[in-house]
This record gives C-alpha cells, structure tokens and sequence, in this order.
C-alpha cells in the first residue's frame, strides 16, 4: 500500500514485477490469512480491501509469467486507524491562578488509542458564560496551547476536538471553565475603612492593585449576580483574619496567615444551584494585622 497508515479499508496497491522468462501476465491477492483471489491481467496498481478492524493489515501479492512461471508471493504492511480520538482540556479555575492580568494560557492534547495515527489537527472553542454561544478560536492548529485575553468577570468555557493523522475526527471535549475575576476596587457598595489601595504596575497582584486594611473592624462589601464566587487575597505571616458574610448571614471565619508571602490566593469560595444576586461584606478582626483584597472573582 505505501502509506503507513490509513483510516479506511479501501486501498490503493502500487505494484512492480519483472520476469526473465518474459513478460509478467498475471496476478492474484490475499490478505493475511485468507484465500488467494483468482488470477487477473498484470497492472501496476490496484484497488482492494485490507479488511475492517483496526491494526496492522498485510496484504499479498504473486505473479505470473507468460510461461506460467510464479513469483514468490511479497507482502506489505498498513495500519487501519479507524478509532476517533478526543481531546483532554485544561484551564485554570481562576486565571489569576497563573497570571496577574487578564491573560492566561489554555491546553489540550490528543488521546489517540492504538493503533495511533498521530495528530492531525485540533479545533478549539470557546463561549461567554454558560449560556453563550460558542465560537472558534484554534482552527486547524498543530499547537497544544494558546494565550487566552479574557475580561474581568466574565466566565469563560471551552471544548477541544481533535483529528487525527488518518483524518478521524472525534466528538468535542468535556468543557474547562475559567472566571477572570474582577479587580478589587469594582462591585463595591459600601465600605469602611480598607481606604489603603496599593497600585503598581508589574506588581505581583491582580493588575498590579491591591484594597487592604489594618484596623479590626473595617468592613467592605461587594454585590453581585453569580452561582459562584470566590474571595482572592494575599496570605503571608503577618496577614489578618476576617469573618465573611453572605447577604446578611455569618458564613466563616477566614485566616490569611501564612509562613512565606503568596499572591492571588483564594481565601473563600461559595457556590450556589443557581445564579442569584449576592451581598457579600468582608470584616477585618485582626490586631494591626494586615487583611488584603485582591480580587473577587464571580461565575456565572
């Protein structure tokens, strides 16, 4: 057949034979196993089938002369891929899981079961919030990644497909979601205190700010429309504790202490059956003890 692999039965056979006792006549087939085809007129190709289910096909041919003298029988070999392959997907929760701005980097990659072809290319898409409509972003791409720029509090879904090297395309991935979180001076309806806002470009935040407070009793509070959100702090040693509030009722107690300093931490994360409006306030308890806002991230 040539080729080392293919994702369909039918094949192509090029074929080459001398003799000499004079000129090659004759031909016949079989394919492992089988039984010899009957004799046909010598051609240099030839259209036959290697048979159905996958895996390495051998595929056999012997000649004859005008004497009617035979050839010893030859063989070839070829792979049948005929199994689809899918598409592993990863996303961060939360971009600012790896990135301080709204950039962050999506992967996939192909699971090809055996007998493997290889890639041929993947298709990967994205949408805006669960109901959104999907749209293209990868077309054709050998790549296994891209930079993806998002918006701050949108949520973004995507889905992978992949074809492989015998042009077996398979059904679209599982959905990856990422929440690009808002930055902490947004969705604020009522503070007091946290007046500290930290700004510095290339900075280790969330766009470089950060909202914080060192007075027990300060209090922030942010609203939005989510089925999830998440507090996104700074823990380090000298780092406050802070009692959470979700539309008017105590949740929790927090603690954003830790023995090194880490940025873009989640500190609290809630989710809900369905998205629903939400009153959020944030109370700073600690001594002098510093409570910082990063981000507030919310799903949808």
């Amino acid at each position: 057949p040539g080729a080392a692999n293919t994702g369909t039965i039918a094949a192509t056979l090029n074929l080459s034979a001398s003799s000499t006792a004079g000129a090659v006549t004759h031909m016949r087939f079989r394919n492992d196993g089988g039984a010899w085809s009957s004799w046909e007129a010598y051609a240099t190709t030839k259209n036959w089938s290697i048979g159905s289910g996958s895996g390495i096909k051998r595929v056999w041919v012997q000649y004859r002369d005008v004497s009617s003298n035979l050839s010893a029988p030859a063989s070839d070999t070829i792979t049948l891929d005929t199994t689809a392959p899918s598409v592993t997907m990863t996303a961060p929760v939360y971009s600012t899981d790896v990135s301080r701005t709204r950039t962050f980097r999506v992967y996939w990659a192909i699971n090809d079961p055996a007998p493997s072809s290889g890639l041929g290319s993947y298709n990967v898409q994205y949408k805006v919030e669960k109901d959104g409509g999907w749209r293209n972003w990868q077309t054709n791409t050998t790549k296994n990644s891209a930079l993806f720029k998002g918006r701050q509090g949108r949520t973004y879904y995507f889905r992978g497909q992949a074809t492989d090297g015998v042009g077996n395309t398979g059904n679209y991935s599982g959905l990856k979601r990422t929440i690009v979180p808002y930055d902490n001076n947004t969705l604020i309806t009522k503070k007091n205190g946290f007046g500290h806002n930290f700004k510095k470009s290339g900075s280790r935040y969330y766009k470089g700010t950060v909202r914080y407070s060192t007075r027990a009793g300060d209090n922030v509070t942010y609203k939005f429309t989510g089925n999830r959100w998440a507090l996104i702090s700074t823990t380090n040693r000298n780092r406050s504790m802070a009692i959470i509030y979700v539309d008017g009722k105590y949740k929790r107690i927090i603690s954003t202490y830790s023995s090194t300093p880490k940025y873009r931490q989640v500190v609290f994360a809630q989710r809900s059956k369905k998205r629903s409006p939400h009153r959020v306030t944030i109370v700073n308890i600690g001594n002098r003890a510093r409570l910082d806002i990063d981000a507030v991230a919310v799903g949808r």
